[in-house]
């Protein structure tokens, strides 16, 4: 009886540690490169909006925002990224959710595309009024960064989508790779 019990715990054991090994093993890891680290040319992966667009080099996808003049770095996790902007509102002029395609849908796929997304990040752009009373309330975004004419700030997803959970997007070095242009 405790022999049978014991190897139960032994397979359990080992049957966990294989299923968070490969969880840890098929999540994409490595630094976030800057732009400036990576070969002149670049593969453009896709013209966005007017205005942005997104180029790979190697496993690193940049993505330049034109309109408002600034660069993120992103790394291999986040393949298929892409940004959706939505008009402002009284609370910011921009926001730019940072979507990666999804296998279940808690929403409606994208009508271009039929490809279901979800957003890990959310990068907003605020006008130095906005960001003023934006920034005191008890909900506020994270600053990124200024310039003389807007505040940038972000925010991340509350519940990953099912089987998202374990992926690392490194959002800590997305931000840390931000730059203007």
């Amino acid at each position: 009886m405790k022999k049978t019990f014991l190897y139960a715990v032994v397979v359990i054991v080992v049957a966990l540690g294989s299923y968070f090994a490969y969880g840890f093993l098929n999540t994409a890891k490595g630094p976030v490169t800057t732009e400036e680290s990576l070969p002149q040319e670049g593969l453009p992966v896709s013209n966005l909006e007017s205005g942005s667009e997104i180029t790979r080099y190697g496993d690193t996808y940049i993505y330049t925002n034109s309109e408002f003049g600034f660069k993120l770095a992103f790394t291999k996790a986040w393949e298929g990224l892409n940004p959706r902007t939505l008009g402002g509102s009284e609370f910011s002029l921009k926001s730019i959710y940072m979507q990666v395609p999804v296998v279940y849908c808690n929403e409606a796929p994208d009508p271009k595309t039929g490809t279901c997304y979800a957003s890990p990040m959310i990068v907003s752009v605020y006008s130095k009024s906005q960001w003023d009373a934006v920034s005191q309330g008890a909900l506020k975004p994270t600053f990124i960064a200024e310039n003389a004419d807007y505040v940038f700030a972000y925010a991340t997803w509350q519940d990953a989508p099912a089987g998202m959970e374990q992926l690392d997007f490194q959002i800590p070095s997305v931000i840390a790779s931000f730059r203007f242009k």
